[in-house]
């Protein structure tokens, strides 16, 4: 079945862009607008699970059907996804229970949209 479970994506807003909320209102000159606001994103559960088993908590985006595991981009989750690709030794039951209670959330995101009709089946993106 093929999926491309480790695409990694980055974007970065520039601090002149407004950002747009979902309800279409602006939110230039809050306290999101920030010098340059710099993403992580994933669709790896167990690369999610790693950065989430050491403290960086993802947040779950739907685009299109798929859940999103999206990070702030600092210098702490390079690090990590360092180890995660040099093999690190982690406490499995540990690391299981994580991913398990990622793909729970990805789960309850999805059915959001596409179990009973409560969530936004319109293409638009939604954060968890």
């Amino acid at each position: 079945m093929g999926t491309n479970s480790g695409l990694v994506l980055f974007s970065s807003v520039p601090a002149n862009t407004p950002s747009i909320r979902q309800d279409g209102s602006s939110v230039k000159g809050t306290k999101m607008e920030k010098s340059q606001q710099r993403l992580f994103t994933t669709l790896d559960i167990y690369l999610a699970g790693f950065l989430a088993l050491h403290g960086i908590s993802p947040k779950l985006e739907i685009k299109n059907g798929r859940v999103i595991f999206t990070f702030p981009a600092a210098d702490q989750l390079y690090r990590l996804m360092d180890l995660y690709n040099s093999n690190t030794n982690v406490a499995i039951a540990d690391f299981v229970t994580t991913v398990k209670t990622l793909r729970g959330k990805m789960l309850t995101a999805k059915e959001g949209i596409e179990g009973d009709g409560k969530g936004a089946k319109n293409g638009h993106g939604k954060l968890f």
